[in-house]
């Protein structure tokens, strides 16, 4: 389910290169993206992608069943890791702006957290989660967006699987051709 959000994201069509193989056998993680270890440098919208496809799982679960489940944790913990992430060593949060938050002398990042190191006051971790919520449900708005208006795309990648277990490459870039572009001005509305 992750394919299709990361391929339709933001108004630009994503290579299926980004999403190469889906798989029916794990239901936690049911795309694997191949990430360009060259690559050191993101963007904030290839960051964004790479949260709406995180948490599309999620959102495939509100679109057909109506509810979620615990299916989504994991999930879920990686897409509020990498809000947090741009938020407090990004600088990609309007609200706080241009700055990191957090000291990188390591103890944040040997698991300490914000509020043991005694640098944040209880107003910024406050917005910190603010800003995380929002982000994160932005892509979750996102994903079921991109989802509802592609589920005929989902219910035959979906067929595909269950009839031969992984789709990647040609097979997928086929699945993948007719995804409909949903871009942030149509999940706002």
């Amino acid at each position: 389910m992750r394919a299709l959000p990361a391929r339709a994201h933001d108004g630009r069509l994503a290579p299926a290169a980004a999403a190469p193989e889906c798989g029916r056998a794990d239901a936690t993680a049911a795309t694997s993206q191949l990430v360009d270890k060259d690559v050191t440098v993101m963007q904030e919208h290839d960051l964004q992608r790479q949260l709406t496809a995180i948490i599309a799982g999620a959102a495939g679960e509100r679109v057909h069943f109506g509810v979620l489940s615990t299916a989504i944790n994991d999930d879920l913990h990686a897409a509020t890791n990498l809000a947090r992430s741009m938020v407090t060593s990004f600088g990609m949060s309007p609200e706080l702006g241009m700055v990191t938050i957090g000291e990188q002398g390591g103890e944040v990042f040997l698991g300490a957290s914000l509020q043991e190191l005694g640098s944040v006051g209880p107003a910024t971790l406050d917005l910190i989660d603010r800003e995380v919520e929002r982000i994160v449900n932005e892509s979750f708005d996102r994903a079921t967006a991109i989802l509802r208006a592609n589920w005929d795309a989902v219910r035959e990648t979906a067929q595909v699987l269950l009839d031969h277990e992984t789709v990647s490459g040609v097979a997928l870039e086929a699945l993948l051709a007719p995804v409909t572009v949903v871009d942030d001005v149509a999940v706002a509305e």
